[in-house]
């Protein structure tokens, strides 16, 4: 899991265009109060819900949190996240560009028949991803952050940031995050793989938030 060491910039494969997992809908985060998890198929996001707080076709917005990869640079690691996302009914936005084509047959590989199940928005860009955050908090998940992330406090619209796995997450975005958490290793190690990572805090997140799928 390297989420915080800034590299230089090298060409990305996909330019990570602003449509979701069918390729037929602008890029958009719902409101912090107005999202539906999904556990059957990619769901196109629609801008009207955000204009009933707390709300989804009538009905109170489940607790829960959303999980966004930065620039991510290894298809198997984006593949076994897509797949534990849609497992818990996580939605998942793709900041690009991303270092490897969306039809990568690795990607395919590691998130199987998951991934027509996954909940996926697609960003061209960070400064698209940031235009649609609105008042949710943006958790990035680094070996230099300063809470365990046991030790913190959850809350419904919550976005964990996992930052690319060869070059982590740059000043900007670090500086962007309200908070940076870590995961506790043994002292002399220094990361765990990224997908092991994001499992284990969507966990925690979901076990505060009594967010599991029933």
């Amino acid at each position: 899991m390297r989420t915080d060491k800034p590299g230089p910039a090298r060409p990305r494969p996909d330019s990570g265009g602003p449509f979701n997992a069918r390729g037929d809908s602008p890029a958009r985060l719902p409101s912090a109060d107005s999202f539906s998890p999904s556990a059957h198929a990619p769901k196109i996001h629609d801008p009207a819900a955000d204009r009933a707080p707390g709300h989804v076709s009538g009905r109170p917005a489940p607790p829960g949190v959303r999980l966004a990869l930065y620039q991510p640079d290894i298809p198997g690691n984006a593949g076994n996240m897509l797949r534990t996302a849609a497992g818990l009914g996580v939605p998942v936005d793709l900041i690009g560009p991303l270092g490897f084509a969306f039809d990568d047959k690795r990607l395919k590989r590691a998130g199987m028949d998951y991934l027509k199940c996954a909940d996926i928005v697609r960003h061209v860009s960070w400064e698209a991803f940031r235009q649609g955050l609105g008042a949710r908090r943006l958790l990035l998940l680094t070996t230099r952050g300063e809470t365990a992330y046991t030790e913190f406090r959850f809350r419904p619209g919550d976005v964990i940031l996992m930052g690319r796995e060869s070059e982590g997450a740059s000043e900007h975005v670090r500086a962007a995050a309200q908070a940076r958490l870590r995961i506790p290793l043994r002292p002399g190690l220094r990361s765990l793989n990224v997908a092991a990572a994001a499992a284990m805090v969507l966990g925690e997140a979901l076990r505060q938030l009594d967010g599991f799928p029933p």
